[in-house]
């Protein structure tokens, strides 16, 4: 079945994940945290807001997001390479990266890998409906052309 709108929406997913992850790995690049200038104006700024962060912490903790953004971003792209073979599996993959996304504020591709997990547990593959068709519905879809002239003369409206 063709699955082009799905892996259109995934693959945008995917490229908008890949490029929050450069963006939170350029600020972690430019957050320095061994200038003590930077540990100055850091602490001045948490204690005006009334905080007690350390820059240490905030480092932790983006070097957390960027672990979880990458794994999601694996399981996205697994998802979509997958999606014309398996898509259940797929589709599962697309819900547990959309919920782990929302740990690293993925949203706008964890919206579009709902959208696609939900429309690949919607459209089914054809081509398994084809094949278990029952011998009796076989016989029923048949082109019978006595059938077809008994309904002509018993109908004065069909020519």
């Amino acid at each position: 079945m063709n699955r082009k709108t799905e892996k259109i929406l995934a693959w945008i997913g995917n490229g908008l994940s890949i490029l929050y992850l450069f963006i939170v790995l350029l600020g972690v690049l430019l957050l320095n945290t061994n200038s003590e200038e930077f540990k100055k104006v850091f602490n001045e700024m948490s204690q005006a807001q009334g905080q007690s962060l350390s820059p240490d912490i905030l480092f932790m903790s983006y070097m957390i997001q960027i672990i979880m953004l990458a794994i999601v971003i694996i399981l996205a792209i697994i998802a979509t390479l997958i999606m014309k073979k398996n898509r259940v599996l797929a589709a599962v993959l697309f819900i547990v990266a959309a919920v782990a996304s929302l740990f690293v504020t993925n949203l706008v591709a964890m919206v579009l890998w709902i959208i696609v997990a939900v429309k690949l547990f919607i459209k089914k593959d054809n081509s398994n409906t084809m094949n278990q068709a029952s011998p009796m519905t076989t016989t029923q879809n048949r082109w019978n052309p006595e059938q077809d002239l008994n309904k002509k003369n018993d109908d004065p409206y069909i020519y």
